[in-house]
This record gives C-alpha cells, structure tokens and sequence, in this order.
C-alpha cells in the first residue's frame, strides 16, 4: 500500500487494521499521525504503527497474552496496570484474556488437524493478522496446556464475580498462576 510517498508493510497494515476495526475516520486519524511522525521515512514497518498508534484493548490484549506465552509475567502484569489504569474493567479485562486463549484453543485444534493458516481464515473468519497472530501464539503450548488455562481462567472469572476479593488482586495473581499451568 502506497500514500503520500510512504509505504506500508503489510504487517504493519494487517496491524492497523486490526487496531482500528472497520472505522474509516479512525483510520485516517492514525495515518496522519503516522505521517507526520514519519517525516523523511518512506516505509512504514509494523513497529512504527504499534509506537504512534492508539492502544486498543484488543492489542493490549494481544500484548499481554504474547508476555504469558513468552513466560514474562512481569510484563504481562504491566499490560494488565496500564489497561486498568486506562479505565478498562477487570470483568473486561478478563473477557479479552479468555477469549484470546479459546481462539488460541480453536487455532491449535484446527492446526492440529494438519489446516494451513488460509484454511484456518477461511474456517473462522478470522481476519489474517488475528488468525496469524493466534496461530503463533497457540504454538507455545499443547491442546492439554490450554485447555487446562481455559479451565483455570473460567475459575478466576467465577471468583471475580462471585467472591468480593477486589478483581485487581485476583487478576494479577491469576497471571502469575496462569504462566505456570
């Protein structure tokens, strides 16, 4: 893709694309900041959208899910810090984890099947960043190993809801209990 003698890489896109969902306004909104940011550069790579870009839970989710596959829980509770201090909700917060981790499930069980990440598209509906983006992570663990996460996130949300203990204090302690199931 190729606009005001800059282009972008199709990472970088699928990225942004992703960020912004189908809001078009958004969109220019971002690639005037990346424009400006830019200056004399020409190519726009995927590190230069996720440093000018807005966060959105969805990609602070994804960030934080690739710190627990990657086994850095001191990162990932930074993520969790800073989309609470941005005012997501705990309940939302969690949500977002446990929907990463089924999409995670659901990717490793049609990868699992010997379907190629286009099948994996096609048979979800993923968009191609998300399906990639959940495939690699999905690839750190075993059907068993998810399953088991699932499970345990599945409790934490039964605790959030249902015990009175203050959701930040479950939550934290919950990624450093999920980072070793």
């Amino acid at each position: 893709c190729e606009r005001n003698n800059k282009k972008i890489t199709r990472d970088a896109l699928n990225y942004l694309l992703t960020a912004v969902g189908n809001n078009l306004g958004i969109l220019e909104n971002e690639l005037q900041k990346i424009y400006s940011y830019m200056d004399s550069e020409s190519l726009i790579d995927i590190e230069t959208v996720k440093e000018i870009c807005s966060k959105t839970l969805a990609n602070n989710i994804f960030e934080l899910v690739d710190c627990l596959t990657e086994g850095n829980t001191e990162k990932a509770l930074f993520y969790l810090r800073d989309m609470v201090l941005a005012g997501e909700p705990e309940i939302r917060i969690l949500f977002m984890i446990i929907r990463q981790y089924r999409l995670m499930l659901q990717a490793k069980l049609l990868s699992s099947k010997g379907h190629s990440i286009n099948t994996i598209i096609i048979k979800t509906g993923w968009h191609p960043f998300v399906a990639k983006k959940v495939t690699k992570q999905a690839q750190a663990f075993s059907i068993e190993e998810l399953e088991r996460k699932l499970e345990f996130l599945l409790e934490l949300d039964k605790n959030i809801k249902s015990t009175g203990i203050s959701p930040i204090f479950l939550l934290e302690t919950g990624i450093l209990k999920l980072a070793k199931i």
